[in-house]
């Protein structure tokens, strides 16, 4: 917002406010996830600690947790509340992403490729335990699950989870190291920009018969420190280009929203054949490409 490279720009800041919630929801609230040092691109099943700080008279206390990701979460498995003294005193296993269900005061509230938040019974007291856990993978070196918590009942209240140690979460888990950064210290040994690439179905017959008419595409991008250039073409045999799927800016993220409806540049269907679906990643400091065979038949 203040930066420019004309020398001549000028920014004038006229009015600058804040919303202030009093009380405050907690004292503070402190998360870590565990594990904390995990592989690139894979899936891992996460626990999420939160430990309230709630010594105040007056704290509103909240009912909502949301958690930054990477990318969109494969599943949010269970959420388990204890006391102060280390017994469960509430939980509940979700059967997907969809169970939007409420269930003893849990609830999957929302799912998107950079959060999800989910609703628990209110939370009122000091040294209460919550722990979240889901499945997701991550995308490049360090990857912090920033997070906050709400209260339903106060539309725009949120509070910031600061990271720290909340629980012991079993062997591994050192309390100096504890936090909400995961890191993946093998994305460096590979150095690559691209994972999981999948294309399905790798034979599709594009007819209009409503079975197999669209070839999806999806992949993972790592290791880039800002949005970089992407390009998907599609090749005959012979290296003739025959559509662009795909040629623009994009970050580290999973993809899973790129389709070839069997079409040529001009909105011919092409005859069938063995195609290739060519992907390109300019990074920070190389370039990496990948070839995939895809199958038209009629």
């Amino acid at each position: 917002l203040f930066k420019s490279s004309d020398l001549d720009a000028g920014r004038v800041l006229k009015n600058l406010s804040f919303d202030v919630l009093a009380p405050p929801l907690a004292d503070a609230i402190i998360g870590e996830i565990f594990p904390r040092d995990v592989p690139v691109s894979q899936s891992t099943s996460f626990t999420y600690a939160l430990r309230t700080v709630a010594q105040s008279d007056g704290l509103l206390g909240f009912d909502t947790v949301e958690i930054s990701t990477a990318g969109q979460v494969e599943s949010i498995d269970k959420i388990e509340m204890r006391d102060s003294s280390g017994q469960v005193i509430a939980e509940r296993a979700f059967s997907g992403l969809d169970d939007s269900s409420i269930e003893d005061g849990f609830q999957i509230v929302s799912v998107s490729p950079a959060s999800f938040s989910v609703r628990l019974p209110p939370v009122t007291e000091d040294n209460i335990v919550i722990l979240l856990r889901f499945q997701t993978g991550v995308l490049t070196y360090s990857t912090n699950f920033t997070g906050s918590v709400q209260l339903s009942t106060e539309p725009g209240a949120s509070q910031a989870i600061i990271s720290g140690d909340a629980v012991s979460l079993g062997a591994g888990d050192e309390a100096d190291l504890s936090g909400t950064t995961v890191l993946s210290p093998s994305v460096l040994e590979k150095t690559q920009l691209l994972d999981q690439i999948l294309i399905e179905p790798n034979i599709f017959s594009p007819n209009g018969d409503g079975a197999n008419d669209v070839m999806g595409m999806r992949y993972n991008l790592l290791s880039l420190s800002i949005v970089r250039p992407v390009a998907i073409g599609v090749y005959d045999l012979s290296g003739r280009q025959i559509r662009v799927i795909h040629d623009g800016p994009e970050a580290n993220g999973q993809y899973t929203d790129k389709t070839w409806d069997g079409r040529n540049e001009h909105g011919q269907l092409v005859p069938p054949g063995l195609y290739v679906v060519h992907i390109r990643v300019k990074g920070d400091a190389k370039v990496e490409e990948k070839a995939h065979i895809v199958g038209v038949a009629y």
